[in-house]
């Protein structure tokens, strides 16, 4: 992962296989779905990008949350959950139903936002 792409290597060739542009400022965190088929990014300028591998290079979805810094995200291994933890101490859960048939776009709803009332510092 670099400031604002994703390079994504296929290790037995060592060749990249696909650079993925998120067109956010700075990317701060990156994860993978279970499936693997697709990437969240979380990014400094408090966006959420999701990424379908088979789809395309650029976002299928882009979440704006607020003006806090995304510091991690991360799916659940088990459940179809994706969380996002701010700055500001919260932590945004959505529902990402992710289909095994690639003719079907990955399903996101929100669900919650925790609040713990804490800032988080550097």
């Amino acid at each position: 992962m670099t400031r604002r792409s994703v390079f994504v290597f296929n290790l037995q060739r060592q060749l990249i296989h696909r650079k993925m542009v998120s067109g956010a400022d700075w990317n701060s965190s990156l994860a993978v779905h279970p499936y693997g088929d697709v990437l969240g990014i979380g990014s400094f300028d408090g966006k959420i990008n999701f990424f379908d591998m088979e789809l395309s290079e650029k976002p299928f979805k882009t979440i704006r949350l607020q003006e806090k810094t995304i510091r991690a995200v991360a799916f659940h291994q088990a459940y179809p959950l994706f969380s996002a933890c701010c700055d500001d101490g919260a932590i945004h859960l959505w529902h990402v139903r992710v289909f095994r048939d690639t003719a079907d776009h990955p399903v996101i709803v929100p669900l919650k936002i925790l609040r713990t009332g804490h800032q988080v510092a550097s």
